[in-house]
């Protein structure tokens, strides 16, 4: 039982969790506080200045530098360069790299050239999380800690701060964190679905915690059908677009996008956790749909021809079929220039909302858009 698995109805769980997001917080402070300090104390010197000053700087804007003024791709200064924003233009590298071959030093050769100070797609995806998480954590009322001055030390610094980041940012994501995978199945799922996985999820006591951690779980779309329970039942429920429990779920999808960023893997062992997500999940999905039943939605979903799903990339064999404009009327949904029935649409895209790959984005009470990720039922 997911009860058991996931313990969402349980407020130590929630506490923890909540110290998880907080411990992640305190490593993207630590890293843009150094990086921070890194600019102040460069300020507007010319390098050769700064490496009088301290070997230090000699490590961060040339570490790794060959004869042929070639940076190696896990190279300390292209760490500096193009994760955290610091470190000298090509053109410039290679004016230093001449002038060291006529016999100059180092200070010498860099003494009328500046570092560059850079915005990153690394550091401003640190801002987002970061700024997700002050909001949630003012919303639900928990106090995050206030991180001084970070000074650099050693030239490594940097980079093992990072890789302390990575390592939180990982523990938070679904594969590894019952409560994340939570938050991920309840975005946009079908009630009746929810209510077979969670069967403690819709009582009042649940409820109550849910609420206390910013959980909400509001309609989202509802068929055309005269019965109450029956159309309450079908329903398509998801969280509360305005609640806290919305920004953990944008913290959770913008951890997935910092291990999707190509140039951290020369310099860490990492994966791309989405798609390793997606490879994980692909068997339970196929073996949780009987396909000869849904050929009519397949075809309608087989235009899937996009690379992006909720700003994340997909890898072969996945592929991302989107549509922002369908259409409930009576029990069917329009779609594109045809209609398919309401029950066999959601009985299709119930446990592909739940496990994260599909998604419902309501337009109104009788319209929605959809992101749907194929090729799970290849082979």
């Amino acid at each position: 039982m997911l009860e058991e698995m996931i313990k969402y109805h349980d407020e130590n769980s929630w506490e923890e969790y909540y110290n998880q997001i907080i411990n992640l917080f305190v490593w993207i402070e630590e890293v843009l506080k150094l990086r921070e300090s890194l600019f102040e104390k460069a300020g507007d010197k010319f390098v050769g200045e700064l490496i009088q000053e301290s070997k230090i700087w000699e490590e961060i804007l040339f570490g790794g530098l060959r004869e042929d003024g070639i940076f190696p791709e896990n190279a300390l200064a292209r760490f500096y360069r193009e994760i955290l924003g610091f470190g000298l233009s090509e053109e410039d590298t290679k004016k230093v790299t001449s002038r060291l071959k006529e016999g100059l030093s180092l200070d010498v050769a860099s003494s009328d050239i500046k570092a560059r100070k850079e915005e990153t797609d690394f550091i401003s995806l640190l801002g987002k999380i970061r700024k997700d998480i002050q909001l949630l954590s003012a919303q639900v009322g928990k106090s995050l800690p206030n991180i001084s001055k970070v000074e650099i030390i050693k030239s490594t610094d940097a980079v093992e701060k990072v890789r302390e980041l990575l390592k939180s940012a990982k523990e938070l994501l679904p594969l590894y964190n019952p409560l994340s995978f939570f938050i991920l199945s309840i975005q946009s799922t079908p009630r009746f679905y929810l209510e077979k996985q969670y069967e403690k999820l819709f009582e009042e006591e649940t409820k109550r915690i849910l609420g206390k951690y910013g959980v909400r779980i509001s309609n989202l779309v509802s068929p055309d059908l005269p019965h109450p329970e029956e159309k309450e039942r079908r329903s398509i429920v998801g969280l509360d677009r305005i609640s806290p429990g919305w920004l953990i779920r944008n913290v959770i999808l913008n951890c997935y996008k910092l291990f999707q960023i190509q140039d951290l893997r020369k310099f860490f062992a990492v994966e791309d956790e989405f798609n390793k997500y997606l490879q994980h999940y692909s068997e339970t999905i196929k073996g949780s749909i009987v396909l000869e039943y849904f050929g009519e939605v397949l075809n309608w979903l087989g235009w899937a021809s996009e690379k992006e799903f909720l700003g994340l990339k997909v890898e072969e064999p996945f592929k991302v079929s989107k549509y922002d404009s369908a259409k409930i009327e009576g029990g069917d949904i329009k779609l594109y220039y045809e209609t398919v029935g309401y029950t066999e649409f959601i009985a299709f895209i119930a446990p592909l909302t739940f496990f994260g790959f599909a998604y419902i984005e309501p337009k109104s009470e009788k319209e929605f858009g959809y992101q749907v990720i194929l090729g799970w039922e290849r082979g």
